[in-house]
C-alpha cells in the first residue's frame, strides 16, 4: 500500500535526481498495471508539467527526451549487466539511468546523474506502508520497527553505497559456502562469447546444492568456443566453490512478462 505522501516524494527526488524538466518529453511504453508505468513514469511528467507520448510500436514522427523500458526495450525490472552499460555509454555516449525498488516500495534507490557520482545502489529513503486490508500479510513482510523485508541481499561498502547481490531465494548453498548467483552470471556475462546468462542450484548428492550455468552464445561459432574454453577461463576469475559444475547452451533465456529471467 503506497501512501500518496509516499508516492509524491517518489516522483519529487526521481525528478530532481533524474533532472526532469517542463522540457522534456517522455516515450512511455510501459504498462499500467506496473508501478514503474502507472506511478513512476506519470508522475515525473506531471509533477514537471512535461509531454508524455504514447506510442504501442516505434514511431519517428516525434522525438523524445526520456525513455523507461524493461530489458527487451532497454533497461529495467531487472539488473543491467556492467558490459552492457558500458557499451551503451561507448555507442551512444549517454549512460542508462538504472533504479532499485519494487512494487511495494516504489524506487528506493539510483544511480544519479552526475558520471563522478554514477555509482550503482545510491542510498535513499525507505518508503514504509503496508498491504491493503491484509494485517497478516503486511505483519509477515514488515520488520517490527517498520521496514519492509524486500527479499534481497545486499552490503553496504566503506563509502556507504548499497550493493545489491541477489534474491534471497536464489541463493546457493553448496557444501555449507554461500554462492549469489548474480556474482556468477556477471562473470559469465563478460565472456566475448556469451549473450547473456542464468545460474541456478540443482539438488548434488554430496553438497546439498550445485551451480549450474545456463548460457546463451552470442553465435553458433561461439557456442563452439564456449564448450570448449568456458570452464577455463571461469576457474582464473571465480572462487573454485563457485565454479559451475556444469553449463547448459541454449538459444535464449525465457522471461515472464516483464521480460524478467
Amino acid at each position: 500500500m503506497l501512501s500518496h505522501g509516499g508516492l509524491a516524494w517518489n516522483a519529487d527526488s526521481l525528478i530532481e535526481t533524474w533532472r526532469f524538466t517542463d522540457s522534456d518529453i517522455l516515450l512511455h511504453y510501459l504498462p499500467f498495471y506496473h508501478v514503474h508505468g502507472m506511478f513512476i513514469s506519470l508522475n515525473c511528467s506531471l509533477f514537471t508539467h512535461s509531454c508524455v507520448i504514447y506510442r504501442s510500436v516505434a514511431s519517428s514522427e516525434r522525438s523524445s527526451t526520456v525513455m523507461m523500458g524493461v530489458p527487451t526495450y532497454y533497461s529495467g525490472s531487472a539488473p543491467l549487466s556492467l558490459p552492457l552499460w558500458q557499451e551503451f555509454r561507448r555507442r551512444t555516449g549517454s549512460a542508462i539511468l538504472e533504479r532499485y525498488g519494487m512494487t511495494e516500495t516504489a524506487v528506493i534507490t539510483s544511480n544519479v546523474y552526475e558520471e563522478e557520482d554514477r555509482v550503482p545502489g545510491s542510498v535513499g529513503k525507505i518508503l514504509r506502508g503496508g498491504y491493503w486490508r491484509n494485517p497478516e500479510k503486511t505483519r509477515t513482510e514488515f520488520t517490527s520497527d517498520g521496514f519492509f523485508i524486500t527479499g534481497d541481499i545486499g552490503r553496504i561498502d566503506d563509502k556507504g553505497y548499497l550493493w545489491i547481490l541477489g534474491r534471497g531465494k536464489d541463493l546457493i548453498i553448496s557444501g555449507g559456502l554461500n554462492i549469489y548467483p548474480k556474482e556468477v552470471e556477471d562473470t559469465i556475462d563478460s565472456l566475448p562469447y556469451i549473450q547473456e546468462s542464468a545460474v541456478i542450484g540443482v539438488p548434488h548428492v554430496d553438497f546439498g546444492e550445485a551451480v549450474v550455468a545456463i548460457c546463451v552464445p552470442r553465435t553458433p561459432t561461439d557456442r563452439e568456443k564456449a564448450e570448449l574454453e568456458i570452464f577455463n577461463e571461469l576457474r582464473s576469475k571465480l572462487a573454485n566453490y563457485k565454479l559451475p559444475k556444469k553449463a547448459v547452451f541454449i538459444d535464449s533465456l525465457p522471461r515472464n512478462s516483464m521480460g524478467k529471467k
